[in-house]
């Protein structure tokens, strides 16, 4: 049995070393692979959060022309609304002017004696005519009264 228990002893510290040296291997691969596993994912998880990255300020550059340009569409429709803002309040003015009670009375008493005058026109000046007509004959008359009398001085 002796033979047989050296045998197996030599057997064993050979089998040892070598189970030994496999697992030392087998570890050293294992740690390398999980080594180059965990690089692999550290840069694809770090290509991946750069991706992400771009795209989310892609995004938010996206957003701040969005924002820009509606900010600019909402100044302009704000100078456009103070314009016609403006204007509104140029009418209601002229409105309020035209719609005073002095204005009013001004524009009624103006197209009253416009009116009036067109239609005292043609009397005033047929009343003109008889006038003259009066007086003519007037000192016709008189004239021909101081020439039948032989006075030929004037009376008045």
């Amino acid at each position: 049995m002796k033979l047989f228990d050296r045998w197996k002893e030599e057997w064993w510290a050979r089998k040892q070393g070598d189970l030994v040296k496999t697992y030392r291997e087998k570890t050293e691969n294992l740690e390398k692979e999980l080594g180059e596993f965990l690089q692999t994912a550290k840069d694809d998880f770090s290509k991946r959060l750069k991706n992400l990255a771009k795209e989310h300020q892609v995004e938010i550059e996206n957003k701040q022309k969005d924002i820009h340009e509606i900010t600019r569409r909402l100044e302009e429709k704000k100078l456009e609304l103070l314009r016609a803002n403006e204007d509104l309040k140029n009418q209601i003015r002229t409105i309020e002017a035209k719609a005073s009670p002095s204005n009013v009375w001004a524009e009624a008493f103006t197209a009253g004696f416009s009116k009036a005058w067109d239609m005292m026109l043609p009397i005033m000046s047929e009343g003109l005519e008889k006038t003259k007509k009066t007086i003519e004959d007037k000192a016709i008359s008189q004239t021909l009264e101081r020439l039948s009398n032989g006075n030929y001085k004037k009376t008045h």
